[in-house]
């Protein structure tokens, strides 16, 4: 079914909406959708954004739409120019258009791989609202070189939850996250949806781990978070080489320059004292690699900038004294 972002049909709200953004990637969104259709609990919705993809792979969109049932819905967004609005803009979308309760999401390039992935969390929410539901998936390289291993996302979480006889249980310590410095992608995350309105959705403005900044910015409001210990969905980490999409069409360096800023912005809102201790120490890592670039480039006025910034946020007597010694370079430097 095809409708103008313009137009919303008013029916029954399902209990959950599922946000789908997909460029150029007819076959892939394809398997993504036939692996939702497998769910066990069938009270959803299904909110495509066709993000600007070439006419050719239009054609092919058009080709499988009408196999899907009134539960999924078609929205092409395009620009004078047949570009995208990039994935945090799309996404938005999909929020503004949503009648669900709760919003869960999945990349077109993965995949839902457990069944019972819905009703579990509608078993679980139905007696306990949570703010936002995270479960475990496996990381799955895309690259023959590494054989397409299978890597456990979240491990050694049963410390940090709540005691409880339910399959899902509550997350009583945040500082898990920044202990083993990974977060919950968006396919195995499920917010409930006046809580991610509250946030703001996305930050349009990111091209870029948008979905990272917006986890990070929930943390802040200190939300009751649950988790599903079970394998949901298959996360393909992109290969490099290919550039099949953004994440691995970003270098390392101009990576961490966008992840400083955000991460940056973040700091300057809340303050340092008050600002999660995951966004502390992704900021202070993300300025060391900074650091370390372009003291290599022998940029050391940068550096310099970098490395203060790096110990500000998380202090350290070391990492002084290396700001201090980066400091003697630059006036050096100066002084030639």
């Amino acid at each position: 079914m095809k409708k103008e972002l313009s137009s919303i049909a008013d029916s029954q709200s399902p209990r959950f909406s599922i946000v789908i953004s997909t460029c150029n990637r007819p076959e892939l969104l394809y398997r993504c959708l036939k692996q939702i259709t497998m769910q066990s609990y069938d009270n959803y919705e299904v909110i495509i954004i066709n993000n600007g993809s070439t006419s050719s792979n239009n054609e092919k969109y058009q080709l499988f739409e009408c196999e899907f049932d009134e539960r999924f819905t078609f929205y092409d967004l395009n620009n004078k120019m047949s570009a995208g609005f990039g994935p945090a803009y799309a996404r938005n979308l999909g929020i503004d258009v949503a009648d669900g309760d709760y919003i869960a999401f999945c990349d077109d390039d993965d995949e839902w791989i457990d069944q019972d992935y819905l009703s579990d969390c509608e078993s679980y929410l139905a007696s306990t609202p949570t703010q936002l539901v995270i479960s475990n998936q496996y990381g799955i390289h895309d690259e023959t070189t590494k054989g397409r291993e299978k890597k456990i996302w979240f491990t050694g979480v049963d410390n940090y939850l709540e005691e409880s006889t339910q399959g899902i249980k509550r997350l009583k310590h945040f500082s898990y996250f920044s202990e083993i410095g990974a977060f919950p992608h968006l396919n195995t995350s499920i917010y409930d949806a006046s809580f991610l309105k509250e946030l703001g959705g996305f930050d349009k403005n990111l091209w870029y781990e948008e979905d990272l900044d917006l986890f990070l910015r929930a943390l802040q409001k200190k939300p009751s978070i649950a988790f599903n210990s079970h394998f949901v969905a298959n996360h393909y980490i992109p290969n490099k080489q290919k550039m099949m999409n953004v994440t691995s069409d970003v270098d390392s360096i101009k990576k961490h320059r966008l992840r400083g800023i955000y991460l940056q912005k973040l700091i300057n809102e809340y303050g340092v004292k008050q600002s999660n201790d995951f966004i502390k120490s992704l900021a202070s890592n993300t300025f060391k690699h900074l650091t370390m670039n372009n003291l290599s480039q022998k940029d050391y006025r940068t550096a310099k900038m970098y490395a203060f910034s790096a110990h500000c946020i998380k202090p350290t007597f070391k990492w002084f004294a290396f700001f201090i010694y980066i400091s003697f370079l630059s006036l050096i430097r100066e002084k030639r």
